[in-house]
């Protein structure tokens, strides 16, 4: 019985743990700088407007002319995630149901120039996050009832002024995680439930930018996986004494890269683009242990490496208000329906944004933005080790408001 529940709730840990962002193609939170989503991150790399280039790219940060630079985000994610039966193997309680969970992604960035060559900065944000929610009694149960993660990334950088055609920057980062995860043990009621955590783990980044002239940027950023080792404990509202016990199990956080290009086509109007590829593959199985150092389970999951594109443009309206707008087509790893989890429903994404930036005063303004994002049909068919089919189609989609507050003195 205990290779039953735990196998399901300890991969389901892991999953968690990767799968939280129901707005981001794979598990990784996009929406980290408000100035950004509302180009839909088509130059992330290469548009320097703030201080939350230090996280996009920290080789931007000699871009920045104040001393000091502040920004501080909050993106509120809406998404919907509604499941239709199609051939489940149970169909007792709520055949269909809604597994989207609302959520806040937040952010700090610093940057401080520290002579004419070099800057340094920090950024501190929850780049995992958020999860799914369904009713007690729904058809997919014993596959997933609740899921969340909670994430604190730190990340100080600091860059350097090669010339005044190319900067290079680079960080190291520490980051914690966080895992609550719930699902039904059988039909009944009865429900398995995980706590676990990983204190810290590190990572590092670099980026360059490069001015081939005084009208475009190009900006080339790397960002390391963070391989995270989950220490928790399975516990039953059944009275089984098995289905308690200390495990472990490993969450490898993919690689990626980015590339972005912006130019100046006049004194109103610039224009960028980005392709972000992401080592999906490296997330290749879940491999469990118990306490004793037994493996729990050993799961194939297939995950391809991805692309995310984007386009978008900046135009000057007047003196103090600048639009922006951007779409990106956002690849998902999941390879089939068989492998597709009910934790996050992942598929193919369409983004298209919106925004602005307000200059309230001298060295202050405001960023506001709006992201809708489309998921294509999205079908599951994911067998649970207790041999119990999910079968039907998703009806997704997100929609993001972000707003963020930037200081220059």
């Amino acid at each position: 019985m205990k290779s039953i529940f735990s196998r399901n709730i300890l991969v389901a840990a892991v999953l968690c743990g990767l799968n939280t962002s129901v707005h981001a193609a794979g598990f990784a939170l996009a929406n980290q700088a408000g100035s950004g989503t509302g180009n839909a991150f088509a130059g992330n790399t290469a548009v320097v407007e703030d201080a939350s280039i230090a996280w996009l790219n920290p080789a931007g940060m000699t871009e920045l002319k104040s001393d000091t630079h502040i920004s501080t985000s909050a993106h509120l994610v809406m998404p919907k995630a509604q499941f239709t039966n199609d051939g489940s193997t149970v169909l007792l309680g709520n055949v269909n149901a809604d597994g989207g969970q609302t959520g806040v992604v937040p952010g700090v960035y610093v940057v401080r120039r520290l002579n004419d060559k070099m800057s340094a900065g920090l950024s501190v944000n929850a780049p995992f996050g958020l999860g799914t929610e369904y009713s007690d009694n729904w058809v997919g149960r014993t596959h997933a009832l609740e899921s969340t993660i909670k994430t604190l990334n730190i990340n100080p950088s600091i860059a350097y002024k090669v010339n005044d055609q190319l900067s290079v920057g680079a960080g190291i980062s520490a980051q914690s995680m966080e895992v609550d995860l719930k699902r039904a043990a059988n039909l009944t009621g009865s429900t398995v439930t995980i706590s676990g955590k990983d204190d810290v783990s590190a990572g590092v980044n670099a980026g360059l930018l490069y001015k081939p002239t005084q009208k475009t940027r190009i900006g080339l950023h790397y960002r390391s996986g963070i391989d995270h080792k989950l220490e928790g404990t399975v516990k039953s509202d059944l009275a089984l004494p098995a289905l308690n016990t200390n495990v472990t199990a490993d969450a490898n956080l993919p690689a990626h890269m980015s590339l972005s290009v912006g130019h100046k086509v006049n004194d109103k109007l610039e224009v960028m683009g980005d392709v972000t590829r992401t080592q999906w593959s490296s997330y290749e199985r879940i491999k469990v242990i118990r306490a004793d150092g037994s493996v729990l389970t050993d799961d194939y999951q297939g995950w391809k490496d991805s692309n995310r594109y984007a386009i978008g443009a900046n135009y000057q309206y007047s003196e103090r208000l600048k639009l922006r707008g951007g779409i990106a087509l956002d690849e998902s790893p999941v390879p089939n329906a068989q492998l597709r989890s009910p934790r996050t429903p992942d598929n193919d994404r369409t983004w298209v944004a919106v925004g602005a930036n307000y200059k309230v005063k001298k060295n202050f303004d405001v960023d506001v933005a709006y992201t809708h994002i489309a998921t294509k049909n999205t079908p599951i068919a994911n067998t649970n080790s207790s041999g119990l089919l999910l079968k039907g189609n998703y009806d997704s989609k997100v929609d993001v408001v972000g707003v963020q507050l930037n200081w220059a003195f």
